[in-house]
């Protein structure tokens, strides 16, 4: 249960780093969209192809969380429902970011 809960909270720091990062990856999507009727084709295509780039490492660290979360999940299972009963309020939180995450991506 201990391991399993510093797996939990190590989880929800690496998606709050992502958050912050996906914030980033927003705020070029937002720049683009206000600034897109005054640019060129070429120039549109690569500040494009810029937010495309910062949404690719996102994508795969939450993929990779996501990975995790399965495995937890899995171990919570095979521990009977005690174990799950503990900690399914934090593997709630965990799910729903994700989930949102993948949503904003």
């Amino acid at each position: 249960q201990e391991v399993l809960s510093a797996e939990t909270a190590e989880l929800l720091g690496e998606l709050n780093l992502l958050a912050e990062t996906l914030q980033r990856a927003e705020a070029l999507a937002q720049a683009l969209t206000s600034e897109a009727s005054g640019l060129t084709v070429d120039a549109l295509r690569s500040r494009a192809a810029t937010v495309a780039g910062a949404t690719t490492a996102p994508r795969a660290r939450l993929s990779e969380v996501e990975e995790r979360i399965t495995e937890i999940l899995t171990k919570i299972a095979e521990h009977g429902p005690q174990l799950a009963e503990h900690m399914m309020a934090d593997m709630s939180v965990l799910k729903s970011r994700t989930d949102t995450f993948d949503m904003r991506l």
